[in-house]
């Protein structure tokens, strides 16, 4: 039994709060709500689950944040120079798995610990986002980046569908 509580605390402690949370404020628990924090929340648990996969290996990555910040940068840059939506989404991500990549290349075969990789690419990519944003915001100007983030399919986020298969995969995998 005590091995089993072990297990799945994590899981008992969500379920907890879920019942506090709902016995405090009855409207919690609506669904509408939980699409709304599922929603809200789908970005960073995308991320998570890529970090779920290195702690796993036993590494560590301290440049996932600003890997995502220069992703996004670029992103911005191109929309902003014409490139289009779905061509500086995909130029984007190419970005980031380049990335991943030589972080992944230099740790196996440089025989270097992740810590180290990856700390040092946080500063590159840091570097980087604010050499190519000037230090500035970069507005999107006129360009409807709202009907993308906000797309929904059978009235959930898109982003949310998309992080509970990715869930799905990574558990099944």
């Amino acid at each position: 039994m005590l091995k089993t509580i072990k297990k799945y605390n994590l899981f008992i402690i969500l379920f907890l709060l879920i019942v506090v949370f709902g016995l405090l404020n009855p409207a919690f628990l609506k669904g509408s709500n939980l699409l709304n924090i599922l929603s809200q929340n789908s970005i960073i648990g995308i991320v998570s689950l890529g970090m779920t996969l290195v702690i796993i290996i036993g590494g560590i990555d301290l440049s996932v944040g600003s890997i995502v910040a220069l992703c996004s940068i670029l992103f911005a840059s191109f929309v902003v120079s014409g490139i289009g939506i779905l061509l500086s989404i995909v130029i984007a991500l190419i970005a980031g798995a380049l990335i991943g990549f030589f972080n992944g290349i230099t740790i196996e075969k440089g025989n270097i610990p992740s810590f180290i990789v990856t700390l040092g690419m946080m500063s590159i990519a840091r570097g980087l986002a604010l050499m190519f944003s000037q230090s500035k915001s970069i507005s999107l100007g006129n360009v409807d980046f709202n009907s993308i983030v906000n797309a929904s399919f059978l009235g959930i986020n898109i982003s949310s569908f998309v992080f509970v298969l990715l869930t799905i995969l990574l558990w099944l995998g």
